[in-house]
């Protein structure tokens, strides 16, 4: 199964995508379609309190750079202690403002605060990706996996 690189707080994680609610995405990434993992999203507006299984994933749909994660699990692996963790991911569409950006954005507070800046837009779809982090740069991989590239 293909191994994908993203990030999270500026470290580099590796994830594989199995899921999606989007036909063209999944057609395009060769995964299940799933549309029933619709049921999890909310109702918006919801109220902070309001627990949910879906974090946020910020994909950029030109391909500027890869998938920034606002979760991962803390360590990888069955002794992780992250109770924010997910494999189920709400989809935020981050869109360069007037062309291209030279900055790496490779943590949420960094795509935030280059929305608060103007420099980027976030848009939050209705796409649920069953993609669960399977490693990570500093934290290894997952228990008998290995990385094919």
């Amino acid at each position: 199964m293909p191994v994908s690189l993203g990030w999270y707080n500026g470290e580099r994680v590796y994830y594989i995508t199995t899921d999606i609610t989007d036909p063209p995405m999944a057609r395009g990434a060769g995964v299940n379609l799933a549309l029933r993992m619709r049921d999890a999203i909310p109702t918006y507006p919801k109220p902070p309190e309001q627990k949910d299984v879906l974090e946020r994933v910020y994909k950029f749909p030109n391909g500027e750079q890869d998938a920034v994660f606002a979760s991962i699990p803390n360590p990888v692996g069955p002794l992780s202690s992250d109770a924010q963790y997910s494999p189920l991911w709400i989809l935020y569409a981050v869109r360069i403002v007037g062309g291209r950006n030279s900055e790496l954005l490779s943590s949420e507070e960094a795509i935030l605060a280059a929305q608060d800046a103007g420099k980027v837009t976030v848009t939050r779809t209705a796409i649920v990706i069953n993609c669960p982090i399977v490693g990570t740069e500093r934290g290894g991989l997952l228990p008998g996996m290995k990385l094919g590239y």
